[in-house]
């Protein structure tokens, strides 16, 4: 879904010039579907909404917050129904398109999906999301982006009491990935943030983070000592929630074995075009000139002797920077496109 979102700001952005109207239509729906998640509107770099300060709140699966979804998927629904697309430009239409889909989307992980039921890597994930993207990004002064982590940490266990009573029959598999990721959840609170909070905000953030801690590790045993008991389901969505989600996150009409086919028979080519690339560096690595037929072994070989060439620890930076820079001189000097003048990209 966070992809998606991110699909979407793009698209839009990326438009002609639309009418006032469809526009702030547009904007309506992009900005109300990034609030609709806090915490990936944190990490694609929108902050507030409304007034709201999202970077300080977590995503609400109570009853209401998820009947709140649906309201705001089902209300969008029926006013971009009453457009005009004749009336729209050919970039308008396609932006139409997108927000119908990813409608759909939504509707369909609200209403036949049903993650937030069926998977606790929803809610482990969402907290280390949520406080591991104002750790890291610098979107604002670090004492106001640990203010943010101590209000989201203050909401923890609000939102593991939402899970435990949404939680139903995940797959064992879910179960047990939850366990192993909400014990990083409880290290991140418990040693690395709290290694880096200011001693001005301290006393905030042990007032927060002990309830959240004892929370945590509550979830944690109901997940390990119940939820792991109940943990009968099926990870795969069936094939007819497969090809819908297939269709709307894809944006595409292709069926599932359509694109399967296809895939199948660009592996046969690629794998036949690596053999050829292979060979001659196979018998410059290996001498004895091996079968060709022996396709298998030549290519990974020759993988295998091309991947000792690598950066160690002491280097990597260094080697990323510099295959950075030999990026940017390709694109250059292969006139693939112009440069902005301005380069913000780091490696960090």
């Amino acid at each position: 879904m966070k992809l998606c979102l991110v699909v979407v700001v793009l698209a839009l952005a990326g438009c002609g010039a639309p009418s006032p109207s469809f526009d702030s239509l547009a904007e309506e729906f992009v900005f109300g579907t990034l609030a609709l998640s806090p915490v990936g509107a944190t990490q694609v770099g929108y902050h507030q909404h409304k007034g709201v300060s999202l970077d300080e709140s977590l995503d609400d699966f109570s009853g209401q917050g998820v009947a709140k979804q649906r309201e705001f998927y089902a209300d969008f629904n029926g006013r971009l129904a009453k457009l005009d697309a004749a009336k729209l430009s050919a970039e308008e239409r396609v932006d139409l398109q997108i927000m119908k889909d990813q409608i759909t989307l939504g509707l369909l992980e609200l209403d036949r999906i049903q993650s937030y039921r069926h998977n606790p890597t929803v809610y482990v994930e969402l907290i280390g999301n949520a406080l591991f993207s104002p750790f890291v990004l610098e979107y604002a002064p670090k004492p106001q982006r640990i203010r943010h982590i101590i209000a989201r940490i203050g909401k923890i266990p609000a939102l593991l009491d939402q899970a435990r009573q949404n939680l139903d029959n995940p797959p064992a598999i879910w179960t047990t990935v939850a366990a192993d990721e909400n014990l990083g959840s409880i290290d991140l609170i418990d040693k690395e943030i709290r290694a880096a909070v200011p001693d001005d905000v301290r006393a905030d953030y042990d007032r927060a983070a002990g309830p959240a801690l004892e929370a945590l590790r509550g979830f944690q045993k109901f997940l390990t000592d119940d939820l792991s008991k109940r943990s009968q389901g099926d990870w795969r969505l069936g094939p007819e929630n497969y090809a819908q989600k297939f269709k709307y996150v894809l944006g595409t009409d292709r069926t599932p074995d359509d694109v399967l086919a296809e895939a199948e028979a660009d592996l046969k080519t690629v794998r036949a075009r690596m053999l050829e690339i292979s060979l001659p560096l196979h018998r410059k690595m290996y001498p004895g000139n091996p079968d060709p037929k022996d396709s298998n072994r030549i290519v990974l070989e020759t993988l295998a002797r091309i991947a000792d060439r690598h950066s160690t620890p002491d280097t990597y930076m260094a080697d990323a920077k510099q295959d950075l820079q030999e990026a940017r001189n390709f694109v250059r000097d292969k006139n693939l496109l112009k440069l902005p003048a301005r380069d913000n990209l780091q490696v960090i």
